[in-house]
């Protein structure tokens, strides 16, 4: 059924966008084709340029492959010559004026799907050319880039400091078995505790959420990995595949201002092998996390 209301809703998006004026274009080294949805009124990039877009990438059965439409995520493309090594959806971003949205779509051969890409047959690209720059303005878009990110780690001191002390002492609870009467336990094995509850909506399947975390190995309290130190938001669209088990069922459990504590048992997290040499084999991890946003996919 899921599989049915995507490729109809694709269907009806493109007859409806027919109607509006879009068009095939056949795309001249590739011989490919994509479909213009939509025409924007902005010039087309030069060799040299860099083009920044929106993209959203989603197989035939609804899927959720990628999702960077949000401006903080954004790809960045430099144009170049054209050849054989160009695949079709970069010379269909060549060939786009800024403000043009196209959809392009991609068979998939069996021998060419990855894990977790058994049920999809086709792959949809669903792109917008939002900016172009030149190198130069490229280069102070990138400086500028450069001091926001230094700033927000400067900022993001203090709060990564409380968070990793805050994370300790849960930690330390756990397993003395203080947090025994708070933890709640997911149906695939997660347990967790809702720090402070928050008051908004609660985060539903390929919601895109941003999430700020602290992850530490359950065996010695060790940091793996976090992003309060960087300041940022990790984003992801739920129950999408794009994050390890454990995260994907425990944040269907939450709402946007929970901040909770997850201890992920290995089953849910990297498995038997783990991630060496950061994550041993078999580890059970812990991760402090703050929901801050969340956002239906449409």
């Amino acid at each position: 059924m899921k599989n049915i209301i995507f490729i109809l809703s694709v269907v009806f998006m493109i007859s409806a966008c027919k109607k509006d004026g879009s068009e095939v274009i056949k795309l001249p080294f590739s011989k490919s084709e994509y479909i213009l949805l939509k025409s924007g009124k902005g010039q087309k990039a030069k060799l040299g340029d860099f083009i920044q877009f929106s993209l959203l990438i989603k197989g035939n059965e609804g899927t959720i492959l990628a999702d960077k439409r949000d401006s903080a995520s954004w790809a960045m493309e430099k144009v170049v010559e054209v050849d054989s090594n160009t695949i079709a959806v970069v010379e269909m971003l060549y060939t786009m004026k800024m403000g043009d949205s196209a959809l392009y779509k991609l068979a998939i051969k069996p021998e060419q799907k990855s894990p977790g890409m058994e049920k999809i047959d086709t792959i949809f690209y669903f792109v917008k050319l939002e900016r172009i720059f030149d190198e130069a303005a490229m280069k102070n878009e990138q400086e500028k880039k450069n001091a926001e990110a230094l700033k927000k780690v400067e900022d993001a001191k203090p709060k990564a400091a409380e968070v990793e002390k805050l994370t300790s002492a849960l930690l330390a609870d756990f397993k003395a078995g203080k947090l025994k009467d708070k933890l709640q336990k997911t149906s695939g094995g997660v347990q967790y505790y809702v720090v402070e509850k928050g008051t908004g909506p609660k985060v539903n399947k390929n919601d895109l959420v941003g999430v700020s975390y602290h992850g530490v190995l359950e065996k010695d309290g060790k940091e793996f990995d976090g992003s309060f130190k960087r300041g940022d938001d990790l984003k992801f669209n739920v129950g999408q595949g794009q994050m390890i088990p454990g995260w994907d069922e425990t944040m269907q459990y939450l709402n946007v201002g929970d901040k909770a504590i997850l201890f992920l048992p290995y089953s849910t997290a990297y498995g038997e092998e783990g991630r060496p040499p950061v994550i041993p084999a078999k580890s059970n991890l812990v991760f402090y996390i703050e929901v801050n946003s969340a956002k239906p996919v449409k």
